[in-house]
């Protein structure tokens, strides 16, 4: 007889917005299907999505419905979980008590680590602590004296390679549309540099900013820059499927990303970007990033060999213009890229997911 199926619940408040989050719980149902019986608590038009947004198919999971589990008190929700063999949570701060058999709490941010107090420490003791990047590790180790896991998200090499593919003079950058005290991407911060610059050090260039669309507050994000492009050769892609957002992988050469820009990353270290999955997707399509260097970017970019890394706008603009002026580079680094992505595989992702649980 083959080994008996485990029975594996997933859950997130967040499975609305689209994020680098919901793709992280998305690849974990993806691969645990295959071999148990995958729960997610989540409404059944998150399968379409998934698998237009992220090419990622969850024919085998099923959904529970999240209201039914909002509902539930204390001892119901106890129970309702300890029929499961393991538990996934990705928090937004708000925890329950642990009840699988084995139980792993995933913290995406600083502001996400649950506050302190009696009860809450009662709750936490139960949870596996899993993170995506060392930059998050030492936070959690620091706020609450206890040591995660890490786990970074992987990136299917397959889909993103580079094929035949003519880079094209495009600068991409790939993110959520948003505005919040916490967190955001900072793509105001890159629109700007890009026109005030344009004239002088980007011609031929063009500039394509792409993301979901899936909070109010991008609305006002989006609708400032539209404002101002006039005839500039900047586009706002919104909610893109999956297999366009590959193409502008594919013909992009280079790839901004400004997260945590103007922030000081020990008072407001939730302003970082936590891993940046969206830059372990531009390495592994050949795109030379050029990162806001803070945060779990850190981990990802070894400036110099597989990507560069800036602290100010001096140097950003310095180092576009360096790359920019420099074919050789340019491919150098753009083969460097391909080369460091591998490391975050989907089969090195499973393998590290499975010694886990």
């Amino acid at each position: 007889m083959g080994k008996a199926k485990q029975k594996i619940l997933i859950y997130s408040p967040y499975f609305s917005t689209f994020g680098g989050g919901e793709r992280y719980l998305f690849q974990i149902a993806q691969l645990l299907q295959k071999e148990n019986q995958v729960y997610l608590i989540a409404d059944k038009i998150i399968r379409k999505k998934a698998l237009m947004y992220f090419a990622i198919n969850l024919r085998s999971v099923e959904f529970l419905d999240p209201a039914m589990f909002r509902s539930l008190n204390f001892f119901s929700r106890f129970f309702f979980i300890r029929q499961f063999d393991i538990c996934f949570h990705m928090t937004n701060g708000s925890l329950f008590y642990p009840a699988s058999k084995k139980n792993y709490l995933i913290i995406q941010s600083p502001a996400h680590i649950p506050s302190a107090g009696p009860s809450r420490a009662l709750k936490i003791n139960g949870w596996k602590i899993i993170c995506y990047s060392s930059f998050m590790e030492k936070i959690i180790r620091e706020r609450i004296n206890r040591q995660a896991i890490v786990l970074p998200p992987a990136v299917d090499l397959d889909l993103f390679k580079k094929d035949k593919t003519t880079k094209e003079k495009i600068i991409l950058s790939v993110g959520r549309f948003f505005s919040s005290p916490l967190h955001e991407k900072r793509q105001d911060f890159l629109f700007n540099f890009f026109i005030k610059n344009y004239e002088k050090h980007f011609q031929g260039w063009r500039l394509i900013l792409c993301g979901n669309l899936t909070e109010p507050s991008g609305k006002k994000v989006l609708f400032k820059m539209k404002k101002k492009i006039n005839n500039f050769p900047v586009e706002l892609k919104i909610n893109l499927p999956f297999p366009a957002l590959l193409s502008l992988y594919q013909r992009s050469s280079v790839y901004w990303h400004a997260a945590g820009y103007g922030s000081d990353a020990i008072q407001k270290p939730e302003k970082m970007e936590h891993f940046g999955i969206t830059t372990l997707e531009a390495l592994a399509a050949g795109n030379v990033p050029l990162v806001f260097a803070a945060g779990g970017q850190t981990d990802i970019i070894n400036n110099n060999v597989n990507g560069f890394l800036w602290n100010s706008e001096k140097d950003f603009r310095e180092l576009n213009l360096q790359l920019l002026k420099n074919s050789s580079l340019m491919e150098k680094i753009s083969k460097n890229a391909i080369t460091s992505a591998a490391d975050y595989s989907l089969n090195k992702f499973n393998k590290r997911l499975h010694d886990l649980i």
